[in-house]
């Protein structure tokens, strides 16, 4: 409409776009609460793993104790079982974030082309108020 700030749109096209953003956009939104889930699942059952496996070096480290009573190769053993859980620990968390930053950035992408569609949509519905005018 020349002299307003008004412009037409084509309603069906307009429609498809609102759709498709409608389509889109809750899957995305889930993907990276997967992601979330997931990564957060990794990261307790690697905690749960480290504290198991500290338990398992305590408990060896006892029994050394007990049935050979050599302190120190006890201690000694339950020390590199302890920093080979942590690291396991660690190397998990580091994996487990690597997954979750490779899936947000895919998810990322995902929202550029859908946010690149729409931009598109709405230059394109200018365009062709400008044509119409």
């Amino acid at each position: 409409m020349p002299g307003t700030s008004r412009c037409m749109v084509d309603e069906t096209e307009m429609q498809d776009i609102v759709e498709s953003i409608r389509e889109n956009i809750p899957g995305q939104m889930r993907e990276a609460e997967e992601v979330t889930r997931d990564r957060d699942e990794i990261l307790n059952e690697s905690k749960a793993e480290a504290e198991r496996l500290i338990a398992v070096a305590q408990a060896q480290a006892l029994e050394l104790v007990q049935e050979q009573g050599l302190y120190k190769t006890a201690e000694r053993e339950a020390r590199r079982i302890i920093e080979e859980a942590n690291q396991q620990a660690s190397e998990t968390r580091a994996r487990a974030d690597e997954y979750a930053v490779a899936s947000l950035e895919s998810l990322e992408r995902q929202l550029v082309n859908t946010l690149n569609t729409v931009r598109n949509g709405i230059s394109s519905l200018r365009a062709d108020a400008v044509a119409a005018e």
